[in-house]
């Protein structure tokens, strides 16, 4: 999902992040994101009725996708200023996220897919899944988890990562959750870049000065940098980071805070001085269940309508070996 949507901020006044301007660095972001949902009007409201409406069933889960992303931005511009609606939005787009997916199963299995073809807008699910993980029951979690352990698997949803270190990083994650069992040091290899330094940290004394190094490399990405200490950036190399809010939400480290701490019994402490790690995002709530607006209910009955017995959201899929 890389197009012109994702525009974060002015590009003619580019800046390279730095551990001096850190906070000039994320304000920037904010106020870009501010500025879009300001002037950005969707359309995917509009197709996901016309798929409502038609007489012929079209498949919605691409739109489901977009339109999760565009709840998201929603969502995370209100948490930032302190809406009580702010996470309410961001559940919306998880359960967008969650439908689109169970829906991306059943169109996968009527066209005889396998899990190697590719699944379009695939990173928005991919981005909510860490949230459902962090956030959600394992109803919904885990049988989430088990289809995108084998998307990773047979990297059928590598493209629309588009970034290699994070797409290698939440494969780690999904084989942890999912095979309920913590990764141990080997399994960090150098393909994983910038998140190795951190994984190797866990659990030693060198925690809090590996997680502000992240934290420094997740931001250099957001602005088209390889790492913190490259001097030049590379516009359009679709780095994961550079996504809109994807920018300014640091899911991936609650998800592996989550992790570590239900699997291994240690505990992570994300409290450091980086203006990441200290706006309103990093306290999600647990939710109970995820919403459903009027729009989302009447894409569930239209999909379980076509699907019939194929529709099993919280069923189990077999691991790929």
């Amino acid at each position: 999902m890389s197009d012109s949507s994702k525009v974060l901020f002015d590009r003619r006044t580019r800046l390279r992040p730095s551990s001096e301007n850190r906070h000039e660095a994320v304000d920037r972001i904010i106020w870009g994101l501010k500025d879009y949902g300001v002037i950005n009007r969707s359309s995917e409201v509009t197709t996901l009725n016309e798929i409502v409406s038609s007489d012929v069933f079209v498949s919605p889960n691409v739109a489901m996708f977009h339109y999760a992303f565009e709840l998201g931005l929603k969502g995370v511009n209100e948490i930032l200023t302190g809406d009580e609606q702010g996470w309410k939005n961001f559940a919306l787009g998880a359960s967008y996220a969650f439908w689109g997916q169970v829906g991306n199963r059943c169109s996968r299995i009527t066209a005889g897919a396998t899990y190697s073809d590719p699944m379009s807008a695939g990173d928005v699910p991919t981005f909510y899944w860490l949230f459902a993980m962090t956030s959600c029951p394992e109803k919904i979690a885990r049988p989430w988890g088990h289809y995108f352990y084998n998307m990773f698997a047979q990297q059928g949803i590598k493209n629309d990562i588009g970034d290699n270190p994070m797409f290698h990083f939440c494969q780690l994650l999904l084989k942890s959750y999912c095979e309920r069992r913590w990764f141990g040091q080997e399994k960090v290899g150098a393909e994983l870049e910038g998140f190795a330094p951190l994984l190797r940290s866990i659990d030693t004394e060198l925690w809090e000065s590996a997680l502000l190094s992240y934290c420094d490399y997740r931001l250099s990405r957001a602005y088209e940098f390889p790492n913190a200490e490259a001097l030049k950036a590379k516009p359009g190399a679709g780095y994961f980071f550079n996504r809109q809010w994807f920018a300014i939400f640091p899911l991936e480290l609650l998800a592996l805070k989550n992790l570590y701490e239900s699997l291994a019994g240690g505990a992570l402490d994300l409290q450091i001085e980086h203006p990441l790690l200290r706006l309103p995002l990093i306290c999600a709530p647990r939710i109970v269940e995820l919403p459903q607006d009027e729009l989302l209910q009447k894409l569930i009955a239209r999909s379980m309508a076509n699907y019939g017995d194929l529709w099993q959201p919280y069923s189990l899929i077999d691991l790929i070996a």
